[in-house]
Parts: C-alpha cells; structure tokens; sequence
C-alpha cells in the first residue's frame, strides 16, 4: 500500500502533468474553450493541492519554499 505522502506527490505530478500536456494542447488549439476550463479545472485543484502537501511534508521544490 502507498503511504499518504507518496500517493499526494503523485496525485500532484499527475496533475502537474496535465495542466503541462493541455498548455501543449492550447498552444495548437487556442479556441477550445472546453480544454481551457479543464486546464484552469486543474491548476485550481493543484493549488489546493500543493499547500496540503507543504504543510505536512515541507516545500515541493526550491521555488516553494522561497515564495518565487
């Protein structure tokens, strides 16, 4: 069974990624409004997310930990 922490890091890569691979997407297909809801879906969830992960487990990457 996967510990709490790692199954919260991947759920954040895992959405880390799809925000990532539907900027790809919008980058060819800037008119498709459905994709643009489902990319602004997912930065919303992972910045509720990333807080729930720092709290218990301390800063993600550098750029957490320094407010940048």
């Amino acid at each position: 069974m996967i510990n709490t922490k790692s199954n919260l890091k991947h759920r954040l890569m895992a959405v880390r990624f799809a925000i990532w691979d539907l900027h790809l997407y919008l980058d060819t297909h800037p008119d498709d409004d459905e994709k643009l809801r489902l990319l602004n879906s997912y930065k919303e969830k992972y910045a509720k997310m990333l807080p729930e992960f720092e709290s218990s487990y301390g800063p993600l990457s550098i750029a957490s930990g320094s407010g940048c």
